[in-house]
């Protein structure tokens, strides 16, 4: 397997899935399920339920192609943030990825997370994980 051929098509795909996502919304937004027949109003179900795994799948496209812009080590500053280096603070919402070891790979992976607070910093796919010293990016 090919990890860049299979990351390159996803690319190619995503003006195609893009234009679905639009069409899927636009049919939401103007065909009235009472007017359809009961195999027409199915199919549309159908479609409106794949919206959302579209949409996901389009965001992480886009998010793999952002370039990486600053790696290193978490490290909370004055301010109480969390910050790369003596790079921007990190708040609610910034998406980072963590460079965590994965018992089931048995290897190091960047796992991407979003940051949140509740009384300190945390990342939501490693809640109670201090962030201190922990090896990240951003992109």
């Amino acid at each position: 397997m090919n990890v860049k051929k299979v990351k390159n098509e996803l690319e190619e795909l995503l003006p195609k899935l893009k234009k679905i996502a639009l069409s899927i919304q636009a049919m939401n937004e103007s065909i009235a399920m009472s007017d359809l027949d009961i195999e027409t109003r199915s199919e549309l179900n159908y479609l409106l339920s794949m919206a959302t795994p579209i949409e996901q799948v389009i965001s992480e496209v886009e998010y793999w192609n952002k370039p990486i812009k600053r790696q290193g080590t978490l490290n909370k500053n004055s301010l109480g943030r969390y910050e790369i280096g003596d790079g921007d603070n990190l708040t609610s919402g910034s998406t980072i990825e963590v460079l965590k070891y994965d018992s089931f790979y048995e290897y190091d992976l960047w796992i991407k997370t979003t940051i949140e607070h509740n009384e300190d910093y945390y990342a939501i796919a490693f809640p109670g994980m201090p962030l201190n010293g922990f090896e990240a990016r951003v992109r």
